[in-house]
Formats: structure tokens, C-alpha cells, sequence
């Protein structure tokens, strides 16, 4: 069945290249395992200035509204450059705004949504619900050695930023968004706690960090000549596609549960700090202890969470983040 999907994918799907963080599947469990970890009273305030719609039913809405000439200044909220501490900083701000910028400001304009219209309210509260997923796609994290590049499916070129935007859950996934929260929120609140504490910049940290893998898992033009080849990449590939989907719903929560209940009706997390436990974490992530091989890079990090740094051949460069070899 699977091997039937991955042909029919390559028949017509693979020549069309995705610009759009996780497509309605990816969002839509986002949206819905965020809801699902709502509290009551939040999720009854968020629904009463969306028109009684949930927020899963606005979880694709800046895709759907950005090339609109009312919402075009949203283009660029969408993607993430970092610098070489695997960190945004105000400095990277370009003209057109980019995802952390268009989520801090929703978020700054709604600590005081009751002095808003609603329609103000409205819309800010659709940037958050979609950004916060955007920010947790692996290829909307800018780096700053890496360029957009294409692989070969079966022969077909396909543009590597739409792999993660949305073929890694199309070849995989065959549940529906319901079904697919079910199945990946089973965290415990003690680790959703650690999932969530920190600030948004610190949750795009930790994607910058964590996403970096993605550029190990293949390089630009590499031929994927089979089924059973593209499936050698698709099986690690969804793990971490799958992590960064449950990331986001338990982030978007918090978010949204902090903005619509008083400060007093929400105690603050913790200091920021990856968590403690990750289920979704492939063998080769970095981790405390743990290292690998990436071209003539080896990578290591003393502290879950921190930005890797390079051993071996690149040891005494006293820089915390080494390129990755880009080159088939």
C-alpha cells in the first residue's frame, strides 16, 4: 500500500513544489492536539472572537489569505532566518517581517485584546494559530549556510523545502487530523511542561537545533531511484516531523491559554529548557553524549537543548555551529 502511494505520488504530485509550512494535514493536527490541551475557559474566550469556529478551522487561514492585496504585508511571515548560534536576533529583521516577528507582534497585540475589536482580535489570534506551526516546519528555519536545493524522486526533481512542508506526512500519514493527535499527544504534563517552557524565541532555539538533522538526511540533487530508497529516507524523516507537529500543538496551548486568561489565572512555566523526555527522538539527534558524522563534521552537544558544536576535524574552531556538508 505504501509502495502504491509512493508511485502514485511520483506519477504527479512530486513535480509541484509546496512554499507552505506542513500543508492542511500538518496544521490541522497542530491546531487540533492545541485544542485538545486548551483549558476550558480558553478555548470558550478563543471561540467566542472566531466566530464560534475552532481553531483547527482557521489552522491553514494564512495560506489560504496571504497572496489576498488585504493580507499580502504577510507574505514573509513564514519562515525564520538564524544566525550562527542557531538564534533569531532583531538584527535579522528584513523588510516584509519573517514568522517570529509576526507572532511576537500578534502576541504583543493581544495582551491587551479586551481594549481591541473584536475583529482585531480575531485576526491576530489566526497569525498565532498558524505561525506557531510554521515556526516548527524543519525547512522554515533558515540557516545560514544552506540554500534551497533540489532532490530526485524516481527521476523527478522535487524541491526539498516542499519535502517537509508536505511529503513526508503524505507519504506516511493516512489518518485523518483527528486521528493523527490521538496518536502522537500521549506526553505527560510534567513533559508537557518542559515542552513548553520559554519564551517563542526559545522555541524556535530548539527547532533551529533540532531541525538541523534534516540537511543529513540528504544532500542537494541526490537521486532517490526507488520505492524502497525514498522510504530508507522517509522512514527518519517522519519521527521528526511527528516531533516538531506535537511540539507545536503543546506550544500553541500555552501560547494562546496565556493570552486569553489574566495573568493571575496562569502561573508562568519554567526557565526554558528542552524537554526532558522526547519519545520522537531519532538515534542520530543531538543529544547529550551522543555524536555523529556528518560529511567530515562530527557533532556533539554536552547539553540537551544547547547548539551543537564540532569535533574532530573541526575541533579549536571555537565557533558553536559548523556547516554541514552540502555536497553529494
Amino acid at each position: 500500500m505504501k509502495k502504491l502511494l509512493l508511485l502514485l505520488l511520483f506519477a504527479g504530485l512530486l513535480n509541484t513544489g509546496s512554499v507552505f509550512g506542513w500543508g492542511r494535514e500538518g496544521h490541522e493536527t497542530i491546531a487540533k492536539i492545541a485544542e485538545r490541551n486548551l483549558t476550558k475557559k480558553a478555548k470558550k474566550r478563543i471561540e467566542k472572537y472566531l466566530g464560534g469556529h475552532s481553531i483547527v478551522y482557521f489552522a491553514k487561514w494564512m495560506d489560504e489569505y496571504r497572496h489576498t492585496p488585504e493580507y499580502k504585508f504577510t507574505n514573509n511571515w513564514h519562515t525564520v532566518p538564524v544566525n550562527a548560534e542557531l538564534r533569531y536576533e532583531d538584527s535579522m529583521l528584513a523588510t516584509g517581517g519573517n514568522a517570529i516577528y509576526g507572532l511576537e507582534q500578534a502576541i504583543e497585540n493581544l495582551k491587551n485584546y479586551r481594549s481591541l475589536t473584536d475583529s482585531a482580535v480575531e485576526v491576530n489570534l489566526k497569525y498565532i494559530i498558524h505561525l506557531v506551526g510554521d515556526m516548527h516546519c524543519p525547512t522554515h528555519v533558515k540557516y545560514p549556510d544552506v540554500k534551497g536545493f533540489n532532490i530526485y524522486v524516481d527521476g523527478r526533481k522535487l524541491n526539498y523545502h516542499g519535502v517537509w512542508d508536505s511529503y513526508v506526512l503524505d507519504c506516511n500519514v493516512r489518518w485523518s487530523g483527528m486521528e493523527f493527535q490521538h496518536i502522537l499527544d500521549r506526553c505527560t504534563k510534567r513533559e508537557i511542561k518542559a515542552i513548553t517552557a520559554g519564551s517563542v524565541r526559545d522555541w524556535f532555539h530548539d527547532c533551529a537545533v533540532y531541525c538541523r538533522q534534516i540537511y543529513v538526511l540528504a544532500q542537494p540533487d541526490q537521486q532517490f531511484k526507488s520505492p524502497d530508497v525514498w522510504e530508507d529516507f522517509l522512514n527518519p524523516a517522519l519521527p521528526i516531523a511527528e516531533r516538531q507537529i506535537l511540539y507545536a500543538g503543546y506550544r500553541l496551548a500555552q501560547r494562546t491559554v496565556r493570552i486569553t486568561l489574566h495573568p493571575h489565572e496562569h502561573k508562568n512555566g519554567d526557565p526554558f529548557g528542552i524537554a526532558v523526555f522526547d519519545k520522537y527522538r531519532p538515534p542520530y539527534f543531538f543529544s547529550a553524549g551522543v555524536s555523529f558524522s556528518a560529511g567530515t563534521t562530527v557533532f556533539t552537544e554536552s547539553v540537551a537543548g544547547a547548539s551543537p558544536t564540532a569535533a574532530g576535524s573541526a575541533a579549536g574552531s571555537g565557533s558553536a555551529f559548523v556547516p554541514l556538508k552540502t555536497s553529494a
